[in-house]
């Protein structure tokens, strides 16, 4: 599980680690002004198995991004865009998935019999 100072990492390696972007970053997340400087130099590197990326977005998605930041649902901009990109890599995949299985061959009937099956498996399972 990742730390509160790896989250903060994660946070201020999008924003770059710059001084000003820090100050901006750390009073949206109600971080101590003495904590800066240490959060900064920490943002200079980046959590083990992780890379920056800049993205350019609009004010209006910006304000967006932020709004679902300090609305508590996420604790950094890093992991909302991290969310959606996960939520877009499985959507895909489920969607490669369902095309490989219309493009095979019809192996079982789907009746009454055939789904009273599923919902008797799906209701064991939880």
């Amino acid at each position: 599980m990742w730390s509160f100072c790896q989250a903060m990492v994660e946070a201020l390696s999008l924003l770059g680690g710059r001084e000003l972007e820090v100050a901006n970053h750390d009073r949206r997340a109600n971080v101590p002004k003495s904590d800066r400087r240490v959060l900064a130099s920490l943002a200079n590197g980046s959590p083990e198995g992780m890379s920056t990326m800049n993205v350019s977005l609009p004010d209006e998605l910006r304000s967006f991004v932020d709004a679902q930041v300090n609305e508590g649902s996420y604790g950094s901009t890093s992991e909302y865009v991290r969310e959606l990109i996960r939520h877009d890599f499985e959507r895909r995949q489920l969607r490669a998935a369902l095309l490989d299985g219309a493009r095979g061959p019809v192996t079982t009937n789907a009746d009454a019999a055939y789904f009273a099956v599923l919902r008797d498996r799906a209701r064991a399972v939880g």
